[in-house]
């Protein structure tokens, strides 16, 4: 229940801090007065190819945990500078020039959007990893749900907050986001990253077998014997004898 609860803890904070930015981007840039509105929100939306690409290359060389934990923590500081940069634009005697006003919080946004794709596809791996096959789909619904209502909690407190002061629904996501990046340091208790996954999936008919049938045993009796992999299905009747395999 500890993996569980930390799982859900986890969904709930990215949810509530990346959708609430990515459902509310247009508004935050139309408050702040943001010329290229739709231009920049396509940049923003872009950043997630090279988000994807980093999380492909990065997941299984420096650990799961250790790549949710850097993505949160650059998507909660990316939101802290795009806060930033918006507070400055706000207020009418701006100490910075427009144009560099203006790249920090579209570059900002974009490192954002990059980060937040690299934990969800962190995440999402972890999660998979986490339950057994037997319970994999309940386990990855029951923390999808949690999500969702983070997400839905997300639209009701931005909504109040957009048109008092934008820079307050960028520091409400940036602190959710920081959450997501302390819990799997205290409570999630193992990284499976490059560790096989030992599964005790069974059925009526199937069932795991870790074995290797030698290849002249199994030239023997062709017609119902076949090279097995480990960790592979064995088709099995009622009588318990085999009569094919079937492959992962």
């Amino acid at each position: 229940w500890k993996d569980t609860l930390s799982m859900q803890a986890i969904w709930f904070s990215l949810n509530f801090g990346t959708y609430g930015i990515l459902t509310w981007i247009t508004s935050i840039f139309a408050v702040i007065n943001l010329e290229n509105m739709y231009f920049n929100a396509l940049l923003f939306s872009a950043a997630n190819l090279p988000g994807n690409i980093a999380s492909a290359y990065f997941i299984d060389r420096i650990g799961r945990t250790c790549m949710l934990v850097i993505s949160s923590l650059a998507s909660a500081a990316s939101l802290l500078l795009f806060a930033f940069f918006a507070e400055q634009r706000e207020n009418s005697s701006m100490s910075l020039s427009e144009s560099f006003n203006v790249s920090g919080i579209v570059i900002s946004a974009c490192c954002f959007q990059a980060s937040s794709i690299s934990a969800w596809n962190t995440i999402d791996t972890m999660t998979s990893e986490r339950f057994p096959t037997s319970i994999r789909s309940t386990g990855m619904g029951v923390c999808a749900a949690s999500g969702r209502i983070g997400a839905m909690l997300a639209q009701i407190v931005n909504a109040a907050l957009v048109q008092d002061s934008p820079v307050r629904i960028l520091l409400v996501a940036s602190f959710s986001l920081l959450v997501s990046a302390i819990v799997p340091l205290l409570c999630y208790s193992e990284d499976f990253t490059k560790k096989g996954l030992v599964d005790d999936f069974q059925h009526d008919s199937c069932q795991y077998y870790e074995e290797i049938i030698p290849i002249s045993d199994a030239a023997s009796n062709k017609s119902d014997a076949l090279y097995l992999r480990p960790n592979t299905l064995r088709y099995q009747k009622g009588s318990g004898q085999s009569s094919g395999i079937l492959h992962e």
